[in-house]
């Protein structure tokens, strides 16, 4: 073996001390890393419960709405039924507008009762 000079010795020690340095400074880094991955991990399970109450809002509202639109369709079509009605009495002559009258009453006996169902 050959023998190592005090140059030498002093440049191995800058080295070590140049690695150590690095060593911190990864180390420092690396925990940094780890606590933004940490708030990060928060943030997404945070959004993933928020996506999941919008999803199941959504479908709550998607539901309301078909209702919503049924019950706009039954009220749509009781109203052409009755305005049907009220044109035949308006338009029938004198003598027939009591049979026109007691079917028009007829039939708001069996909408009401649909409707009551509902």
């Amino acid at each position: 073996m050959r023998p190592v000079s005090a140059g030498e010795v002093g440049e191995l020690r800058k080295d070590v001390e140049r690695l150590k340095s690095a060593i911190g400074a990864m180390s420092r880094a690396l925990a940094e890393a780890n606590r933004a991955r940490g708030i990060a991990d928060g943030e997404v399970a945070e959004h993933r419960r928020r996506l999941g109450e919008a999803l199941e809002l959504r479908a709550d509202l998607e539901r309301q709405l078909d209702r919503l639109e049924r019950d706009l369709g039954r009220e749509r079509t009781a109203t052409a039924i009755r305005a049907r009605l009220l044109a035949d009495i308006l338009q029938s002559k004198w003598w027939r507008r009591r049979p026109a009258i007691e079917r028009a009453a007829r039939v708001e006996l069996l909408l009401g009762g649909c409707q009551n169902s509902q």
